[in-house]
């Protein structure tokens, strides 16, 4: 389910398209309206990495969801029972997303101390 900021930022409705991109650092993708595969920033480069997948935008009880593709969970990294975290970049229409991975349970404390 996409947060209100992010589905603001990548100006998404019902049966748009977004698409997955790999950034320059390990675990983190980004997430960006179809037509910022097109978008140069000041120096002429690309300001999204090589295209990992696209997804449609699906709209329930009243919220928009995203399926993230299995060639961006490759790049996340294992996302079952995860939390995803959305962050705001320079780019109008880009997001990025990394996967909060929790701690190991350490054996003292399953034993108490």
């Amino acid at each position: 389910t996409l947060p209100s900021f992010v589905r603001r930022e990548l100006r998404v409705v019902k049966g748009n398209f977004v698409v997955f991109a790999s950034t320059g650092d390990e675990g983190v993708i980004d997430v960006a309206e179809v037509g910022a595969v097109y978008e140069r920033d000041v120096d002429g480069m690309p300001i999204l990495g090589r295209q990992l997948a696209i997804s449609k935008v699906r709209k329930s009880s009243g919220s928009y969801e995203i399926t993230i593709p299995k060639d961006a969970q490759a790049k996340l990294g294992d996302v079952r029972g995860e939390k995803v975290i959305f962050g705001l970049t320079h780019y109008p229409g880009v997001v990025t997303i990394a996967v909060i991975k929790r701690p190991g349970d350490p054996a003292g404390c399953r034993q108490g101390g």
